[in-house]
């Protein structure tokens, strides 16, 4: 069938070329010619002028036809305005317009051309604006424009600038800062076009100040209401052209709707563990599951030296309206290079496929790997966590056997902090949280009075500590709570002490460590309490900073899906992070196995192997057990869990060999320097690395803030579990030696009561002092 289908494709393609060539090879009579050559004479015969297409059957709501039919810019005489006009009666016949048609529904006999012919505008900047963004159909204002000619916009063959307005306001939400590596301008001695090289300068600057993308807005504003008025159009797709500071709108048609047929979705929440392979700028909403088809050379597909099937996702640097008849059948499209309105968009957007543009150079090389598997690939947005209400969190806690009810307390859930077996010394020191997490709050807000020290307890039975439920009203708005009514001003102040007291932790581990005194070891009580009581509060601190965030956006009319977009971009901005640091390591011992597993021949590798033949890895993986959280259970009596560490390594070393995963030869910098960290947790303005510019104008510098914020402290809450395992890695390593030297017949680590370690030490100490 599929033969026979193409065989069909190719015999009709064969009869629009031989009309085609009937058309061009057509003779104007006398009359025509002579009509043609006074209108251009009354348009001014020496200036250039642009021959449009425009067919009948262009330009509706379900299917726009555009950049389907030619379009000839820069027309400097008569012949070849005369040799145009048949150009474009021939492209209604064109492989790429008749295969539109025909997916559409469009009989062929019903369109008919007309050719507009409109004095040239030789703009510095050229661009298009709707009244709608079109990839996800928020009703915003959404303009691209670069430098030149719109050619290169309009095709998607050069990424542009691009805005999102308020539609009300037209306050800026969004800017990206587009290559435009090149730009077309007009021939100065003939007719046509010719693409010049942009400038860095130029490329690393946005073509068009806010004032002047406002003033588009405010135009698009008054178009979209005479249009809906006489056409009834919902929604406005224009080009423009800007020269010496004035806008000039060359064209208007309504904005295609989005087609949904078939478009996937993703389960967030399961699909959160996924890895990103490819990201770009601009996207439309939905998934695509599919094989990977990398596409290198459009020639391929015209020589038939490769061909798209049903289930592929097309990888390329960029598509054109060219490519439309070999796109009848596919999942998705990724390309590097394109624009809002570039033809893998419009295209997508009419036929409800999953598609990417404005990805990494890289790309093609990086998903070469991936040709030919069926995968996932997710095309929507990350969505902003929100706490869970009381009842549903406590189910949750519950499920996780975090929760426990005590027959003399009645009804009252207490909740194991952590839940983790401890050691007994360990589980007297950990009581001392909650008046630790009390002081934190205080120390910032000297407003509040009301917080108490929630009552907690000893779990022997479990070797676990248990504190009350403090319910989300309670934490987060009740005016006895620690945290309604608290500034921003008050929570960088928090997250600033919760980065000292990290700091004051690590120190006073490793000065134990290396001197095992009893001050050393009081001043680490000290530090271990004021760092689990930062752990304890930090999960409503959280929530606080993140409903003020959601708040805040919701108060300056900013869309959900614009907002969770932004959170996301800009975990990016991240200068320091123990979870990709971590990686870091993984993949570097990943890639000497993958090195040894290749030179060696070993057909099977696993710890047991490592600790007999490879002393050298197996002090690497030793060292990375120590220094980052592996593992919920961190009792300081446990073992470094090596085991879980080599199982993480063996699936890098596995995605390496599938090339899958770039190797890292080098041994990553020891960024602990041993244990700590090179600098605290430090965010990037928003914005600075990126250029992608959220909410850039000034009304919105307290919810850069807030924002900002709030992703620094989802990373804060993970590297403090990391330094924690770090500081009580020295600790262990004290508490060995004052085992060792006292010839204990017992493990101080497991057995031991805090009064048990504190008079071991100070015999230690005496012993050695002597």
């Amino acid at each position: 069938m599929k033969t026979k289908k193409a065989k069909l494709q190719a015999s009709v393609f064969a009869l629009c070329s031989d009309i085609r060539t009937s058309i061009l090879k057509l003779q104007f009579d006398d009359d025509l010619k002579g009509e043609i050559s006074g209108a251009h004479e009354r348009l001014g015969n020496r200036n250039p002028v642009a021959c449009r297409s425009s067919a009948t059957t262009e330009d509706t709501h379900d299917a726009s036809f555009a950049g389907q039919h030619d379009t000839f810019l820069n027309q400097r005489n008569l012949k070849d305005v005369l040799s145009s006009i048949k150009k474009c009666w021939a492209s209604i016949f064109t492989d790429r317009a008749v295969e539109y048609r025909t997916r559409n529904g469009i009989a062929h006999a019903d369109a008919i051309m007309c050719v507009v012919i409109q004095n040239m505008v030789e703009p510095e900047v050229s661009g298009t604006a709707f009244s709608t963004e079109i990839s996800t159909s928020f009703p915003g204002i959404h303009v691209a424009a670069l430098y030149g000619l719109g050619e290169g916009l309009v095709s998607g063959e050069i990424t542009s600038d691009e805005w999102l307005l308020n539609r009300d306001s037209f306050d800026v939400i969004r800017q990206v800062c587009g290559s435009k590596r090149e730009y077309y301008q007009s021939r100065k001695s003939r007719s046509g076009i010719e693409l010049k090289k942009t400038s860095l300068k130029m490329q690393n600057e946005l073509c068009i100040n806010h004032e002047m993308v406002k003033a588009i807005a405010s135009q698009i504003r008054r178009i979209q209401s005479v249009y809906r008025i006489l056409f009834g159009y919902e929604d406005v797709d224009t080009e423009i052209a800007i020269k010496k500071g004035k806008v000039i709108f060359l064209q208007c048609r309504p904005v295609v709707e989005q087609s949904t047929s078939d478009v996937l979705t993703v389960n967030q929440i399961e699909s959160k563990n996924l890895d990103s392979i490819a990201t770009g700028n601009y996207s439309l909403l939905g998934a695509a599951h599919g094989r990977i088809k990398v596409i290198s050379d459009f020639n391929l597909l015209v020589q038939g030296k490769c061909a798209i099937g049903k289930d592929d996702i097309v990888v390329t640097t960029k598509t054109s309206n060219y490519w439309n008849q070999y796109l009848t059948e596919l999942r998705g499209i990724i390309t590097v290079e394109g624009s809002p309105t570039a033809h893998p968009m419009l295209i997508g957007r009419e036929r409800g496929l999953a598609v990417i543009c404005g990805c990494s150079v890289d790309t093609l090389d990086h998903l070469r790997a991936f040709e030919g598997e069926e995968f996932q690939s997710r095309f929507g947005t990350v969505e902003i966590e929100r706490a869970l209400n009381d009842s549903d969190n406590i189910r949750y806690l519950e499920k996780m056997g975090r929760v426990h009810q005590y027959p003399d307390s009645g009804s009252m859930w207490w909740v194991h902090q952590p839940n983790t077996y401890l050691s007994p010394a360990w589980l007297e020191l950990m009581c001392g949280q909650y008046e630790a997490a009390v002081d934190h709050i205080k120390a910032v807000r000297n407003d509040v009075v009301d917080f108490q020290v929630p009552s907690f307890r000893i779990d022997h039975e479990r070797s676990k500590v248990a504190s009350e439920y403090l319910s989300y009203d309670y934490l987060l708005t009740s005016s006895k709570g620690p945290y309604k009514g608290m500034t921003l001003k008050e929570c960088v102040a928090l997250r600033d002490r919760y980065n000292i007291v990290s700091c004051s932790f690590l120190s006073t581990c490793q000065k134990f460590s290396q001197n095992p005194s009893l001050a050393n070891w009081k001043a680490y009580e000290s530090s271990f309490r004021m760092l689990h009581g930062a752990i304890y509060t930090h999960h409503a601190f959280r929530e606080h900073v993140k409903t003020q965030s959601t708040k805040l956006a919701h108060d300056l009319n900013i869309s959900q899906f614009h907002f969770d977009q932004f959170q996301s971009d800009h975990m990016g901005t991240i200068d320091y992070q123990e979870d990709t640091l971590f990686r870091l390591d993984i993949i570097h011992i990943a890639t000497l196995l993958a090195e040894k597993h290749e030179s060696e021949n070993e057909t099977f590798m696993n710890l047991d192997s490592i600790r007999e033949y490879y002393p050298d890895i197996l002090l690497k993986l030793e060292k990375i057990a120590i220094k980052y959280r592996l593992s919920k259970d961190t009792d300081i009596a446990q073992e470094p869990p090596v085991d879980q560490l080599f199982e993480k390594v063996a699936e890098a070393m596995i995605q390496i060999q599938a090339g899958k995963l770039e190797p890292i030869m080098v041994e990553p910098k020891d960024h602990t320097k041993g244990y700590f960290p090179s600098s605290l947790l430090k965010v990037n303005e928003i914005n600075s690395t990126s250029a992608t510019e959220w909410f850039p104008e000034a009304e919105y510098q307290e919810l850069r803030r807030w924002a900002n914020l709030s992703i620094e402290l989802r990373v804060q809450m993970c590297n403090l579990h990391h330094w924690k395992v770090r500081g009580n890695a020295m600790i262990k390593q004290g508490l060995i030696e004052v085992q060792e030297h006292l010839n204990l017949p017992k493990n101080i680590l497991k057995l031991s009561s805090l009064q048990d370690i504190r008079e071991s030490i100070t015999d230690y100490c005496i012993m050695t002092s002597t």
